[in-house]
């Protein structure tokens, strides 16, 4: 529970770059890699922790299917919080 409330308290986006794999799920993608589950998943990058991105992608994937290519070489594909 404190855990949580420190996390309700920071950005998102910061919360966005952290790379926990849960039960060995990767939680950061590369373009072409396959979404593990169904959901929605958007694009960060080295900068988004101090200026966040200007017009970030936005996709619907369904497990499977591969990740579109990224906006430019820095940035990667996470998975948008529920």
């Amino acid at each position: 529970m404190f855990l949580h409330l420190i996390n309700a308290a920071r950005p998102l986006h910061t919360q966005l770059m952290e790379v926990h794999p849960t039960m060995g799920e990767f939680t950061i993608f590369n373009q072409g890699d396959r979404a593990p589950n169904d959901g929605t998943y958007i694009e960060t990058g080295v900068n988004s922790y101090h200026m966040g991105i200007q017009n970030p992608k936005k996709v619907s994937l369904h497990k499977g299917e591969r990740f579109p290519d990224n906006t430019n070489h820095e940035r990667k594909w996470i998975r948008m919080p529920k």
